[in-house]
């Protein structure tokens, strides 16, 4: 019993390391993507980004998330980039293990500066 235990741990922290390469690709081409869009808009990003954080997603309400690296206030509705990404970025990604196209778990938001951040909510170190 002790054997198939540390393989199921090991099995687990392996699936889990995956997710985090999948997250950190997503965030990748989330940023490429509003990168790329900026380009082509005179510097600007998508309408609704902004200092203030917020979820990627098509849901308007159930949007909030407190995880160690996001914190999105149940106040923002969720940010639909999809349609606006969609020259850029064939389909918005999701979080691997929670994520859908109405709540994401990828957020967003300007840093001071206007340093554009992509957070994966449920990367796990």
């Amino acid at each position: 019993g002790g054997i198939f235990l540390v393989i199921l741990a090991v099995y687990f922290s392996g699936l889990a390391a995956r997710r985090n390469v999948q997250r950190l690709q997503d965030v990748q081409a989330i940023t490429v993507a509003l990168h790329q869009y900026a380009a082509d808009h005179a510097g600007a990003y998508p309408d609704g980004i902004d200092a203030e954080e917020k979820q990627i997603g098509s849901a308007v309400e159930g949007c909030a998330i407190r995880t160690a690296q996001c914190t999105v206030k149940a106040t923002n509705d969720c940010l639909n980039l999809a349609p606006t990404l969609s020259p850029y970025l064939k389909d918005m990604p999701t979080d691997p293990k929670s994520g859908s196209d109405a709540r994401t778990r990828y957020s967003v938001r300007l840093e001071r500066g206007g340093r554009l951040l992509v957070t994966a909510c449920d990367y796990t170190e």
